[in-house]
């Protein structure tokens, strides 16, 4: 996370300011003589560190510079998709779990047995998406545009959905078990011909894992 990173700069940053004095004390162990010739200077060298600027801000220079360029460059805990169109794109196979695609524009986009558990499509443009395959456990699509979607063969257990879940063009041997919907959408998701199948998977059943085996059967 953001704040293990932050603590590990710090530590950082922190060894860094004291490398000079830690560098300058240093004695040979096996040198008797060095020892026993430490003198008022040798002191100074080690402990007043202020009276050399130009090693102490080289240290701490490198130090952020490497702090800054962990924060600014694409990475796993960087919103890397957040607001971005990449509609068309084919993302198949790929890792994608804890990703932020928060607002993206990602029409006929091709998420086909994709990681992503955990990612965040909140209010995401999704219209024609290609989810079949993907691996969606704990992954959130609220507020999102889903016309056309395909989820077919998806694992979504404890997804997240709005409204827009009867927009999906297929659920076809979804495992949907224990996601989450708001509740009066139960009655016409169980009328809906695309929930069907059984998950080649987890081979569980659809209807089964919606909550549909005992409400109205097609």
């Amino acid at each position: 996370s953001k704040k293990d990173i932050l603590v590990t700069i710090m530590r950082i940053l922190r060894y860094a300011l004291l490398l000079p004095t830690m560098v300058s004390g240093f004695t040979p162990i096996h040198s008797t003589a060095v020892k026993i010739q430490t003198t008022s200077q040798d002191h100074c060298d080690r402990s007043c560190w202020w009276k050399k600027p130009t090693e102490t801000v080289t240290q701490t220079g490198l130090t952020l510079g490497l702090a800054f360029m962990i924060f600014s460059a694409p990475s796993a805990f960087a919103a890397d998709f957040a607001k971005k169109d990449i509609s068309g794109q084919d993302f198949s196979g790929q890792d994608l779990s804890q990703k932020d695609f928060t607002g993206v524009i990602a029409k006929k986009a091709i998420f086909h047995n994709c990681n992503l558990q955990g990612s965040k499509f909140l209010k995401a443009d999704l219209v024609n998406a290609d989810f079949s395959g993907a691996d969606a456990r704990g992954a959130t699509f609220k507020e999102s545009i889903l016309d056309g979607a395909s989820f077919k063969d998806v694992i979504a257990r404890n997804t997240f959905f709005s409204e827009t879940i009867l927009d999906v063009g297929s659920f076809e041997n979804a495992d949907l078990t224990n996601s989450i919907w708001p509740a009066k959408l139960q009655i016409m998701i169980c009328d809906m011909d695309e929930f069907r199948g059984t998950n080649p998977t987890t081979d569980v059943g659809t209807r089964d894992s919606v909550m549909c085996t005992f409400s109205t059967i097609k």
